[in-house]
């Protein structure tokens, strides 16, 4: 089960701490929908597309953070591109890098 929660970003702290939160923005002038999940706390995939994207559209940049206790190590990119063409609903099924 996901929750989704209205949530906003201050400074790049993430606000909200539910197991997958939504918010919008603008970036260089084109409103973007986001997704975060989380996983034990820790904020895993960060997604974003165009805002009215379905998440099941290959729309979405999504990038995985990865742990070393509680620092954050790395972060990649899905299918080792920032480009917005992949499934949000199938983040955990790509590879990394």
């Amino acid at each position: 089960m996901h929750l989704y929660t209205t949530g906003n970003i201050r400074n790049g702290e993430y606000l909200e701490m539910s197991e997958e939160i939504f918010f919008e923005s603008q970036e260089d002038s084109v409103a973007l929908t986001y997704r975060c999940a989380y996983e034990m706390n820790n904020l895993i995939y960060v997604g974003a597309a165009k805002t009215g994207s379905l998440t099941s559209d290959p729309m979405w940049r999504i990038k995985k953070r990865v742990f070393s206790g509680v620092n954050v190590i790395a972060v990649l990119y899905a299918d080792g591109n920032p480009q917005f063409d992949n499934v949000w609903d199938n983040r955990e099924s790509y590879s990394y890098s």
